[in-house]
């Protein structure tokens, strides 16, 4: 029967989770200037990169697939663990991306092959080939049969002794955001039953694959899914976040729909960024995430 383990794990001390590999402490993330609120929250900053591959067992790996591999700082990552003796692939349909990865890799003296195409293509890569396929903030992006038909490209591509990781977020990834919202919205005045309403709804709409329910979609094909869960601060700026919900939240007709007469839009994302500023710490904000990796050993055969 299939079984899943929950290693509760670095918890902001440093407390080591064991495993494979040799994960690095647990530190604040430091906003680099110049980045952007996606490139350093939503993309996985360095010490996240450093902590995910540091637990991973690369003993046996050999060949790995990097699905949907963005700018690369997972693969870039392997790949200097493995050495001259691995093979990393990074498919990724943004070229864009893929060329950077390309400079990057050849600035560091790594051999990463990149290859452009859709991650649910047919790939020029044999199944069953893959010590490891790496799925790093993807499978949260899918929905309905795609998501199935990702995680079916995935294990198809494994060896049947290899292994799936998995990187996601949790439920509460933007908790903090979406307290500062609701402070905001009874600033403009609605009722607190109404503000915390319409931020409660806006947080329910998490995607389909989140570290809750991601175990039990792996358990379909895996006889052992391990979850390790990644707790941590990052700093950001208040305009990063602004720029984030502006486009998703109180920017969109939906959350503008049947508001309260005499309230605006305007007026609540001006609420909103003076609840940010207020909780301020030399221009940055704290931030608390919630992500983990998911790693799935034991392929089921397929039919």
């Amino acid at each position: 029967m299939a079984s899943i383990e929950n290693r509760l794990p670095m918890d902001g001390v440093g407390n080591d989770v064991g495993g494979g590999g040799s994960r690095p402490t647990s530190t604040v993330q430091t906003r680099r200037p110049g980045d952007t609120f996606e490139e350093t929250h939503s993309t996985s900053p360095v010490d996240l990169v450093s902590w995910v591959v540091g637990g991973m067992d690369l003993a046996q790996v050999r060949s790995v697939v990097d699905l949907g591999c963005g700018r690369g700082r997972f693969a870039l990552a392997v790949a200097r663990a493995l050495g001259p003796d691995g093979a990393v692939h990074a498919v990724d349909n943004n070229q864009r991306y893929l060329d950077e990865l390309d400079r990057r890799a050849q600035d560091a003296g790594l051999e990463i092959e990149t290859i452009n195409a859709d991650i649910l293509d047919e790939l020029a890569i044999p199944e069953g080939s893959a010590d490891l396929v790496m799925l790093n903030f993807v499978l949260n992006l899918m929905r309905g049969p795609r998501l199935d038909r990702c995680i079916d490209r995935a294990v198809r591509l494994m060896h049947p002794d290899g292994v799936l990781h998995v990187t996601a977020y949790g439920r509460h990834h933007m908790a903090d955001v979406y307290d500062w919202m609701t402070e905001a919205l009874i600033l403009v005045g609605l009722p607190p039953e109404d503000a915390t309403r319409r931020t409660r709804r806006m947080a329910a709409a998490v995607p389909p694959f989140t570290l809750g329910v991601g175990p039990e979609r792996l358990r379909q094909h895996f006889d052992r899914v391990v979850l390790d869960q990644f707790h941590d601060v990052l700093e950001v700026t208040p305009n990063e976040v602004d720029v984030l919900l502006g486009e998703r939240t109180y920017g969109s007709p939906r959350f503008a729909r049947d508001l309260p007469d005499g309230t605006s839009i305007v007026e609540i994302g001006e609420a909103i960024r003076g609840v940010m500023r207020s909780r301020t710490v030399n221009g940055l904000l704290p931030l608390r995430c919630d992500i983990g990796t998911l790693t799935a050993t034991g392929r089921i055969d397929l039919d």
